[in-house]
């Protein structure tokens, strides 16, 4: 089982890289309209996470074995609701604005 200051380290990590991704989006929130913009976000987002995978090989088989485990750990110290809540905001404006299909909603 993963050390609890592991999670708590590969969750700051990640909540730290949310915030640089979405910087731009929270900044102006008209990238949720632009096609060329959005499609920027979405290479940056993409390419943080590549990037941090490869810095933290471990971090795949830390979640892997936490997704084994149900998440008690991580549930217990992972960020605040209100960081998933604004991230959740995030891509909901952009399917308003037609930049991400939901699949539950594509027939």
């Amino acid at each position: 089982m993963p050390d609890a200051e592991v999670l708590k380290r590969a969750d700051r990590q990640g909540t730290e890289m949310q915030g640089h991704v979405f910087a731009p989006f929270l900044e102006d929130e008209s990238i949720a309209t632009d096609a060329s913009e959005f499609r920027a976000l979405l290479k940056t987002a993409l390419q943080a996470l590549f990037d941090s995978l490869v810095e933290n090989p471990r971090i795949i088989r830390i979640l892997n074995w936490e997704q084994a485990e149900g998440w008690h750990t991580w549930t217990k110290i992972a960020s605040s609701p209100e960081t998933l809540a604004r991230v959740q905001e995030i891509i909901v404006e952009f399917i308003v604005h037609g930049m991400i299909i939901d699949p539950r909603l594509a027939t």
